[in-house]
Parts: structure tokens; C-alpha cells; sequence
């Protein structure tokens, strides 16, 4: 009889411990499967801020807060990501999202962020004005005094520039461009060997502006280096 009870107390016990491991094995399952929407998720909202942070034109130092080297809740998930899917028996979905949340995977590396952030953001334009009345004259004055002259066939200035070759001309060239660039108003020109010819105009107000102006200053001042 004795022996009976303890069979039967043995029984109840392996069944208890078969049902403890069951739902213990089906909760392991249900979280894995949970940390692996989430992680998923935090990839989506991430890189979605990341190209909204971009078209906004964010400095790059708000960019680089969003760095994932810089987050430990990154390499957090990337553990709690590849345990979950060992346990659900893929280990190699494991290693691809090991490769998804590390350095494997190039758009979410420092240089995919930075190559983000690196991008100047727009400047507010605003629209020029054409130079009328005094203000004109006096300003075109100094120009002139500089060998600038008025356009022939529409308001404009224009000088000649030459150097003692193409290479001079052509460094010239490249001396204006980076400021006419950061200015964001881009001279006309035509260059024959040792000649640059330079036209200033300002479409958007049809006409000279200020831009203009401010533009020829620096074209003669990088003449006289």
C-alpha cells in the first residue's frame, strides 16, 4: 500500500514538472517572440528619424545624439534578440539579427549617421534686392574704379580677367567658386586659355543686387593674391 502512495506521489510530481516546464517553455517562447517585434520596431522608428532628422537639416551634433554606438540599450537588444531566437531554435535568424542591431549592417554604423549629418543644412534664402537710385550709383562707382563695367544689353557687370596661362586661369576659377558657392550666387563666366570673362546679375530680382556686389569685392581681392 505504502509503495503504491509513493508511486503515485512520484507520478503526480513528474506531471506537475512536465506542466511547470510546458508553460514555462511557452512563456520563454511568447517574450522571445515579443522582444523580437520590439526590437524590430526600435530599428523602424530609428532609421525613420534618422531620414526625417536629415530632410530637416539637422546640425550635426543633434544627428550624433541618435548614434547607436552611443546607445547601451542598442547592445541590450541585440543580446536579448539573439537569445530569444536561439531559444525558438533558429540560430541562424540569431546571427542575422545579431548583424542587424551591430556594426554588420551598414546603414545603422557612425558612418551611415554621419554621413547624414555631414550634409549642411539649408540656409533660409532671402530674395534679393536690385540696387536702385544712390545707393546704385556709389556702389557701381567703386566697381568701376575697380575696372568692372556696366553690361551692354542688360544691367550687369562685367570684367576681364588675365593671368599668364590656362593653370593661372584655371586656379582662379577654383578660388571663386568656393566662395561664389558659399555665397550661394554663381557668377557667368567664359575662359579662352589665359582669359576669364565674369558676369554678375542676380536673376531673381532681374537685375544687380547687393549679391552682386559683395560677389566682384572678393573676385578682385583673390585677383590680387
Amino acid at each position: 500500500m505504502l509503495n503504491r502512495l509513493n508511486i503515485k506521489a512520484q507520478e503526480i510530481r513528474e506531471v506537475c514538472v512536465r506542466s511547470a516546464t510546458n508553460v514555462g517553455l511557452k512563456f520563454l517562447i511568447l517574450w522571445s517572440r515579443l522582444v523580437v517585434i520590439l526590437s524590430l520596431l526600435i530599428i523602424f522608428i530609428r532609421l525613420s528619424v534618422l531620414v526625417v532628422f536629415n530632410r530637416k537639416g539637422l546640425r550635426h551634433r543633434t544627428v550624433l545624439t541618435w548614434e547607436w554606438n552611443q546607445q547601451p540599450s542598442r547592445r541590450i537588444s541585440r543580446l536579448l534578440v539573439g537569445m530569444s531566437i536561439t531559444i525558438l531554435g533558429s540560430r541562424s535568424f540569431s546571427a542575422l539579427s545579431t548583424s542587424i542591431l551591430g556594426r554588420t549592417l551598414n546603414p545603422f554604423s557612425s558612418a551611415y549617421v554621419r554621413h547624414f549629418a555631414d550634409k549642411k543644412p539649408k540656409r533660409k534664402m532671402v530674395r534679393p534686392v536690385k540696387l536702385t537710385g544712390e545707393d546704385r550709383e556709389n556702389k557701381l562707382q567703386t566697381l568701376q574704379n575697380n575696372g568692372w563695367t556696366l553690361h551692354e544689353s542688360r544691367d550687369a557687370i562685367c570684367k576681364t580677367f588675365k593671368f599668364k596661362n590656362f593653370v593661372e586661369a584655371f586656379d582662379f576659377m577654383k578660388a571663386v567658386a568656393g566662395p561664389a558657392e558659399e555665397m550661394d550666387h554663381h557668377p557667368e563666366w567664359f575662359n579662352v586659355y589665359n582669359r576669364v570673362d565674369i558676369t554678375l546679375s542676380t536673376h531673381d530680382c532681374n537685375g544687380l543686387s547687393e549679391n552682386d556686389v559683395k560677389l566682384a569685392s572678393v573676385i578682385d581681392s583673390l585677383n590680387k593674391k
